[in-house]
C-alpha cells in the first residue's frame, strides 16, 4: 500500500495517455523495471485493458509486479501459466499461453543444407558438433571449454567438435578466465557470428545489451548435434529443435541451484530424457551422456514433445494471436 502510495504514476506516462488516449495498453516485460508497476496503476485510471507480454520462462517465479494485476498476462506456456499463479496469484482466466516470440523463426528450418551449415559455422560437418552456450555471468566458460578439449582428445567423446557461443550478455574477464583467444584450440571454436563481440566485450563492455540474431540461432541449433548451456534459454531452445541437451551448473554459483531465482530448471533436470550436473567433476561423464543420445530419434521425438510444456506449440503465429486477444479486449471495453 505504501509503496502503491508513493509510485503513483510518472507525469511523462500520464502525458503520454493524454495525448494519445490509446484504446490498450501492451507491455513486453521482464516483470520488473520502468512502466510496469505505474501502468498497473494508470490503466485502471484511465480503464484501459492491459496485455503483460511476459519475456522468458524464469519472469514468474523470481520477478513480480506488485500494484495490480493486467487483464491479460501472455506466458510462453504450461510451465510459466502454473509459476504465476503460484507465485504471482493469477487466474486461469487471465493467463493467455501463446508461445515464445523469439522462437517463432524456429517453426521453419533454415534452408541450407548440413554441409552449408558446417561451412558458414566453419566446421567439420562429418564430425559430431556439439554447441557450448556460455553463461551470462561468467567466469569460466574457458575452464569447461578446456575439459570438453581433453575430453576430446582423450575420446572420451569421439570425432567431436565444441562450437562455443558466448552469451549475448556477457560482461568482461572475471577472476582466473582466459580470453578464448590466448588459448590453443584443436577441437574447439567460436560461433564466427560472435568473435567480434566477445573480444570487444573482453575489454571494455559498452553496458548495452546485445541482441542475438535469432536466424543465426536457427541455422546454429539446425546443425549441431547436442547442447551444453549452463543456465541458459538454450536449453529450451535444445528441446523444441529436439537435440540433446546437458544443463550444468557452474561451480562458481552457490551450492543451491534451484533456489528461488534458478526454480525454474526444476521441471527441467527432473525430465528423464535432459542431462544435468552439479559437480565440475562430473562434468565430462554427463557429456557422455548426453554424446551416446546424438542419433537417437526416440530421445528427439520425446525432446520436441516435452519442449511443448514449456513453450506452447501454437501453429498460429505469436503475432495473429496477439491480434485476436487485442481485438477481443478492446471489443468487450467498449
Amino acid at each position: 500500500f505504501i509503496f502503491r502510495l508513493k509510485l503513483g504514476i510518472h507525469k511523462d506516462v500520464i502525458e503520454l495517455l493524454d495525448n494519445e488516449k490509446p484504446d490498450l495498453l501492451i507491455h513486453p516485460s521482464f516483470l520488473k523495471g520502468y512502466y510496469v508497476n505505474e501502468i498497473f496503476a494508470a490503466a485502471p485510471k484511465y480503464k484501459i485493458p492491459l496485455i503483460i507480454l511476459v519475456n522468458s520462462w524464469d519472469n514468474c517465479c523470481c520477478k513480480a509486479f506488485c500494484t495490480g494485476t493486467p487483464d491479460k498476462l501472455v506466458v510462453w506456456g504450461e510451465q510459466a501459466k502454473i509459476h504465476a499463479k503460484q507465485y504471482l496469484n493469477m487466474t486461469d482466466d487471465k493467463i493467455e499461453c501463446f508461445g515464445a516470440a523469439q522462437f517463432e523463426i524456429y517453426k521453419t528450418p533454415p534452408k541450407e543444407n548440413r554441409e552449408e551449415l558446417a561451412k558458414f559455422f566453419n566446421v567439420d560437418p562429418n564430425k559430431k558438433i556439439l554447441l557450448f552456450a556460455g553463461i551470462s555471468a561468467s567466469d569460466n566458460d574457458t575452464f569447461f571449454l578446456r575439459l570438453l578439449e581433453k575430453g576430446i582428445e582423450e575420446s572420451i567423446l569421439p570425432n567431436c567438435h565444441v562450437i562455443y557461443r558466448p552469451h549475448p550478455w556477457r560482461d568482461t574477464l572475471k577472476g582466473n578466465e582466459e580470453d578464448f583467444f590466448s588459448l590453443k584450440w584443436n577441437n574447439v571454436s567460436m560461433d564466427p557470428t560472435m568473435s567480434d563481440f566477445y573480444r570487444t566485450v573482453i575489454k571494455k563492455p559498452s553496458g548495452k545489451m546485445f541482441l542475438a540474431d535469432y536466424s543465426i540461432s536457427n541455422k546454429l541449433m539446425t546443425l549441431v548435434d547436442g547442447v551444453i548451456s549452463p543456465l541458459s534459454t538454450m536449453l529450451v531452445e535444445s528441446l523444441i529443435k529436439g537435440k540433446p541437451v546437458l544443463a550444468f551448473f557452474p561451480k562458481s554459483l552457490p551450492d543451491q541451484p534451484l533456489r528461488l531465482q534458478f526454480i525454474h530448471y526444476k521441471e527441467f533436470i527432473e525430465l528423464e530424457e535432459t542431462n544435468s550436473c552439479f559437480d565440475e567433476n562430473d562434468f565430462i561423464d554427463s557429456c557422455k551422456n548426453l554424446f551416446d543420445q546424438i542419433g537417437d530419434k526416440s530421445i528427439a521425438k520425446k525432446l520436441r514433445t516435452k519442449s511443448e510444456f514449456f513453450v506452447a506449440k501454437k501453429h498460429e503465429s505469436y503475432g495473429y494471436q496477439l491480434e485476436k486477444l487485442s481485438k477481443k479486449l478492446i471489443s468487450a471495453n467498449n
